[in-house]
């Protein structure tokens, strides 16, 4: 399948899943959460909107970089747990 679909969704926990990838933006990140399933399309495709928005301030992110965290891996750095802060905790999600 090579048909990649972007949609929004709530920021929060429990609309992320292990076989998607997801973007959370405000106006000091931008972070690209890969599930531990996602495929290398929906990897390639989440990281090109990322550098977008992130390059052309677009959503109103100021982010000097993409902060790319991938589920499962370095669960404890100081971006992650800023991620999981801005979902509000980390919770249950699928």
């Amino acid at each position: 399948r090579r048909h990649v679909q972007v949609r929004l969704v709530e920021p929060v926990a429990g609309s992320l899943n292990s076989g998607d990838c997801f973007l959370l933006i405000t106006p000091k990140h931008c972070f690209m959460w890969s599930g531990e399933f996602a495929n290398v399309i929906e990897k390639a495709k989440t990281s090109e909107m990322a550098s977008f928005i992130q390059a052309k301030r677009d959503m109103g992110c100021k982010a000097p970089q993409v902060s790319t965290l991938e589920e499962g891996i370095n669960t404890d750095s100081r971006w992650a747990k800023e991620f999981w802060t801005l979902l509000g905790g980390k919770t249950k999600y699928i």
